[in-house]
């Protein structure tokens, strides 16, 4: 029976390896374009290699915005970093490729942490007015406060919206992101009006984030709709394959 508990404890503490090891890996950056692989974030850089489009590097979650206001990713490449521009590749997180144009300003010096709550562990501090490329999740602490999860110069590290504000750019141009808002759990169809018989708008992939326009609906089935701010518009979403924060 020893023996059988030890074997037990061996594989889970390889399952957890495993999976933190997956969770850490799980940021890519794809090549959008045939670009040059530089020593640092901007042209002013050596070169390292030209890379061709189509392919996906491990992304460690450090980005840095040059003096244009251009936003580089450092990457590992064989047995050291590169840097990328955002002009030719994206970040990838769970598979969800992330807008270039969304960020995340500091409205105070803040500290930058572990995970989305003051008792997890500083990892940095960023000066007031910092801007920081966000990496596309936001979570709420035990408190109800919104954290966006962000860059920095040691890799990916959360932010407390007490200090900080998130920015996104669309159609319209640069609008704070504020709560409430609703985020997809699962890829999922934005239509016209609060039910399946409605024209679909567009397909989004998880973990998208949408202004929540303060309407809820319920179709014949019973199931809840969130109206959403999309685009130059408004749509409406599925309570399956979103979650309201508010």
């Amino acid at each position: 029976m020893m023996k059988i508990r030890r074997v037990l404890a061996a594989v889970l503490i390889v399952l957890v390896f495993c999976a933190t090891a997956f969770a850490e890996g799980d940021m890519k950056v794809k090549t959008t374009g045939s670009v040059n692989l530089r020593k640092g974030p901007g042209t002013g850089y050596g070169k390292i290699q030209a890379l061709a489009s189509g392919n996906k590097y491990e992304y460690t979650g450090i980005s840095a915005y040059d003096s244009r206001g251009t936003v580089w990713h450092r990457i590992k490449y064989k047995t050291g970093y590169g840097w990328l521009s955002s002009k030719y590749s994206n970040v990838i997180v769970d598979d969800t490729e992330l807008s270039d144009n969304a960020y995340v300003k500091t409205t105070a010096s803040v500290n930058l942490r572990s995970g989305a709550g003051t008792g997890n562990k500083r990892i940095s501090v960023a000066k007031k007015g910092a801007k920081l490329f966000y990496l596309g999740q936001s979570a709420k602490d035990s408190s109800g406060r919104v954290w966006y999860r962000v860059s920095c110069s040691e890799g990916a590290v959360w932010v407390s919206s007490r200090y900080a504000k998130l920015y996104t750019s669309g159609q319209t141009g640069t609008s704070e992101s504020r709560d409430p808002y609703v985020k997809t759990t699962a890829s999922v169809n934005l239509r016209e009006g609060p039910g399946l018989g409605y024209k679909v708008i567009v397909a989004v992939t998880k973990g998208k984030t949408f202004t929540y326009k303060g309407e809820t609906s319920t179709d014949a089935r019973g199931v809840k709709w969130y109206k959403i701010s999309y685009g130059k518009g408004e749509a409406w979403i599925s309570s399956v394959y979103s979650k309201l924060y508010d």
